[in-house]
């Protein structure tokens, strides 16, 4: 069964949940959004842009459902895009408008768990080709990911467990041949020396069919350690190595690390600082070693939320010439004005490499919104603009879409 359908028929099989216990919470809210968004360039070309009217119609639920020995939670929409000027370039086929992000979670807290969720997205095919936040048309296909993962904690002593786990991962990508399947089976030991230290090992096994390379076998060996220095400061560290063979033969081993930190600066201010290396699996060219660096902050106060980011990541390909690095910086903000009236900034620059095209690419963005929300009505006014200044001037391009939307919640 196509995992499209298998999604489809996993949203449909929450719903009797809702209605099978009488002790159970339930929150249903059906919505729709009506929009028309002006876009001076619905191609991102460098010359020769199209301007068009779009008319966005979403019609869209939220499901929470809480019960002793199930949680679920849903949002699903349909968001249709008709445009005016290029009709034939509408986004109205079911494939394409369809938008979910659900989860569900059965026994919490009990030895034996299992989790589920469902995703569809719209999403960049590749990093490298022309792509915007705002448009749904240029280097975007629909994107359906499935999860399940059940987990069995033995517990041998009060401060000793093993852990058992599977996950069940799927991705398939509309129009492309480009679908992958995981199933990972892991094996954790968890050691708590005191209340605010636990340390891990772990083993994994993991068999990937994927669509885009060599099918492989990746096992993975880690040590971890949880640490919490006082109420301000908690580290999370883990290391080892990941070995991967694949089936037509060969291999490459890769050390996994991951690490966090998160300090309490103030009540209102926090900081936090990751970096990971990890294999991971591109949707379009397979296989690589991932690197990724982010140091951030963030600020809540009364009627105000801001955040920074700074951030590295590295690509690199493990069976084709291929290296992918960025460096960028994001900034949000978020005010309300009054208890119905807000504003939200957000700005953001990357500078990329890819190698071996030796391409070169600053990419800018900003944002802004105001908003009026009352009750069941939601109206915003939206304005977004993009920036892309490549040394290959076929990846140029500027971008403005300027956007009103209202929502009605029932």
């Amino acid at each position: 069964m196509r995992l499209s359908k298998s999604l489809l028929l996993f949203v449909i099989g929450l719903y009797p949940f809702a209605i099978s216990v009488s002790a159970a919470q339930v929150e249903f809210h059906p919505r729709l959004t009506l929009g028309q968004e002006w876009n001076d360039n619905i191609f991102l070309t460098d010359s020769n842009k199209e301007f068009d009217w779009i008319t966005t119609v979403i019609p869209g639920i939220v499901l929470n459902y809480n019960a002793p020995s199930v949680d679920i939670a849903l949002d699903y929409s349909l968001n249709y895009q008709l445009y005016q000027e290029h009709s034939e370039e509408s986004l109205d086929k079911f494939v394409d408008v369809q938008r979910a992000n659900g989860s569900a979670l059965f026994f919490d807290s009990r030895p034996f768990t299992l989790r589920a969720t469902g995703n569809i997205s719209r999403e960049s095919l590749d990093v490298r080709n022309n792509s915007s936040i705002g448009n749904d048309l240029v280097n975007k296909s629909t994107v359906y990911n499935f999860t399940a993962s059940p987990e069995y904690r033995w517990q041998l002593s009060s401060s000793l467990t093993i852990v058992f786990g599977y996950l069940y991962d799927r991705i398939e990508v509309v129009d492309a041949v480009q679908d992958s399947e995981g199933h990972k089976g892991s094996l954790s030991l968890e050691k708590q020396l005191s209340t605010n230290t636990l340390v891990t090992a772990t083993y994994s096994y993991l068999q990937q069919q994927t669509e885009v390379a060599d099918n492989y076998n990746q096992q993975d060996y880690t040590l971890g350690v949880t640490q919490q220095f006082g109420p301000r400061l908690s580290v999370n560290a883990e290391g080892g190595m990941s070995q991967v063979e694949y089936d037509e033969g060969g291999g490459v081993n890769n050390p996994l690390w991951l690490v966090g930190l998160t300090y309490q600066l103030f009540p209102s201010v926090s900081l936090k600082l990751d970096y990971s290396q990890e294999f991971h699996l591109d949707e379009v060219d397979g296989l690589n070693k991932n690197r990724v660096a982010t140091a951030s902050i963030s600020y809540v106060r009364d009627q105000l939320e801001t955040s920074g980011e700074l951030y590295w990541n590295e690509s690199k390909y493990d069976q084709i010439d291929r290296d992918d690095q960025a460096l960028g910086t994001r900034f949000n903000l978020h005010q309300m004005l009054s208890k119905t009236v807000f504003y939200d900034l957000n700005a953001d620059y990357e500078h990329d490499k890819f190698k071996p095209d030796d391409e070169k690419v600053d990419r800018y963005g900003l944002g802004a919104a105001i908003g009026f929300e009352y009750r069941r009505i939601l109206l915003t006014n939206d304005y977004i603009y993009r920036f892309n200044d490549s040394d290959q001037d076929d990846n140029d391009y500027r971008n403005m879409i300027i956007a009103l939307n209202a929502t009605v919640r029932f």
